[in-house]
């Protein structure tokens, strides 16, 4: 027989929820509490952040691993596996539980948002990330950041407003820079750009993020791909833009990096984060729905009988452009965007609960955007 499927309710209560202790994070009195605390915070948390965002990243992972240090073998000692969602989780896990789960109490704001996963870098002690040049314009403005010297970082601007195929009708282009694709790429050998490319895009739950902090952490995901140059394009965020905008920015960098930078779609890995894994499976679904339009298979080969007319350039360079790309990777990706189902809560709602990253206050923040995405069937 059939094993029926678990629903998002169903699966939390077999979960060990809020560090196990009584504490419901949607209780009024309780969100009242730490709003109140959160009131206070606000007043110097703009002069924080501008210290905070000046200190050497060196310094940052020196002080977070110090701190981890510290905290984890007690948390280990003391609490064990008891916090997390499952005891057969690892003690890292538990404990890194244990000090996310606060988060869930107070109130998420956009701007505490897009601060906080612009230190991601800060996260992972000095000795996890590779080394690297930062390049800006030309090869003379180049200085070294840390350590290996051979990788270099340059900031993309390119304007597809004549050549663009591929992103065409997702949303408004008469929007100013709409056209222009930005991002960084890293080169681990400049004079020698590797062949297969990592196309990665960063998460924030489509309201926060930047390529600037998932730098250290994708260049070494490079670097443990046989040195995998790495393209990491911006895609505009709501509230102050829509999600069909950042799909069109993703769309369009995709097509950048096969036409302008000559990158073969078989020799490219796409890579997404979060929010980051939902515009990657948009992405993957748009290659799907502009060959099923010009009537191509999924390698591109395009199969009307009549195919073996000549074909024009733009033909042959769109057919070019639909092949897939090598694969997808998705982390924790945002594809389910189910609010409700016909009986019960759907898992977008529910999942927040022990959701470490997108919990209950970031949802918060986030979910009076949510129809920007589309009704419930386009969400489906």
């Amino acid at each position: 027989t059939k094993t029926r499927r678990l629903s998002a309710v169903e699966v939390n209560e077999t979960l060990n929820l809020n560090l196990g202790l009584p504490i419901d994070p949607d209780n009024g009195q309780i969100r009242h509490f730490f709003r109140l605390l959160s009131n206070i915070f606000s007043v110097f948390e703009d002069h924080l952040f501008a210290i905070v965002g000046r200190l050497p990243l060196s310094f940052k992972q020196r002080i977070t691993k110090l701190g981890w240090m510290i905290y984890f073998p007690l948390h280990k000692l003391l609490l064990g596996r008891r916090t997390g969602i499952h005891p057969d989780a690892s003690y890292e896990y538990h404990a890194l539980t244990t000090l996310m789960h606060w988060g869930r109490l107070f109130p998420v704001t956009i701007e505490r948002m897009r601060f906080s996963l612009s230190q991601l870098s800060s996260v992972h002690p000095p000795e996890a990330y590779p080394h690297c040049l930062r390049a800006y314009g030309t090869d003379s403005s180049r200085h070294q950041l840390s350590g290996r010297p051979k990788a270099v970082v340059k900031e993309i601007s390119y304007d597809m407003k004549d050549t663009c195929k591929l992103a065409t009708g997702i949303t408004d282009v008469g929007a100013e820079g709409s056209t222009v694709v930005t991002g960084l790429y890293v080169q681990h050998d400049p004079k020698n750009p590797s062949e297969k490319v990592l196309f990665w895009l960063y998460g924030g739950a489509y309201l926060s993020g930047d390529s600037l902090g998932n730098v250290p952490i994708a260049q070494k995901f490079g670097q443990w791909t046989n040195d995998m140059d790495v393209f990491l394009p911006n895609y505009r965020l709501l509230p102050e833009n829509s999600f069909f905008d950042a799909l069109h920015d993703v769309v369009q960098s995709y097509e950048y990096l096969v036409t302008v930078r000559g990158v073969k779609p078989e020799n490219i890995t796409c890579l997404g984060i979060s929010s980051g894994g939902g515009l990657i499976v948009r992405l993957f679904q748009t290659l799907a729905e502009r060959r099923k339009e010009l009537g191509i298979d999924a390698n591109a080969t395009f199969s009307d009988p009549s195919s073996d007319i000549p074909k024009s350039k733009q033909r042959t360079e769109l057919e070019e452009l639909l092949v897939n790309p090598c694969g997808g990777v998705l982390m924790s990706p945002f594809v389910d965007y189910t609010v409700e189902t016909c009986t019960e809560p759907g898992s977008f709602t529910e999942y927040i609960k022990h959701d470490l990253i997108v919990n209950q206050s970031v949802i918060e923040e986030g979910l009076q955007y949510f129809d920007q995405l589309g009704d419930a069937t386009v969400r489906r």
